[in-house]
């Protein structure tokens, strides 16, 4: 009987590994394929990242700092190609904005501000900034 207890015991082993091992291979698989779904997502759910994710190279300046400004919902006045780089206006924009907007092009984005001037306006904590951004 013991036998028999040992050969069941065995034999049920078996049945639930052939059984359960498909389905935590394919567990496995899932789960690797839902990681690499939210890391494409929180990729492309920042399109700063994105722009600087597709090659320093490959999008100009002025394109970088039209679509990063627009992201922090900084109006752009005036912009015009200078020598190697981007010259351009911003108008009544917070000033603290605008701060965190320079460290995004320069941390994120790999971009240089090799020219700025800041005007401060009435309102307090609202500035105009005109500047000179390159690669």
């Amino acid at each position: 009987m013991a036998v028999c207890g040992v050969i069941l015991a065995v034999a049920a082993y078996l049945v639930l590994d052939a059984a359960l091992r498909p389905l935590l291979a394919a567990r496995t698989k899932a789960l690797a394929s839902i990681e690499l779904s939210e890391a494409k997502g929180a990729r492309l759910a920042d399109p700063a990242r994105v722009l600087q994710e597709d090659g320093a190279g490959k999008v100009p300046v002025s394109t970088v700092v039209t679509r990063t400004a627009a992201a922090r919902d900084l109006t752009i006045r005036r912009i015009e190609p200078a020598g190697a780089g981007t010259s351009l206006s911003i108008e009544k924009a917070d000033f603290n904005d605008i701060i965190r907007w320079f460290a995004e092009l320069e941390i994120e984005q790999g971009l240089r501000i090799v020219a700025m001037e800041m005007d401060r306006t009435t309102d307090p904590g609202i500035v105009n900034a005109t500047m000179t951004v390159r690669r």
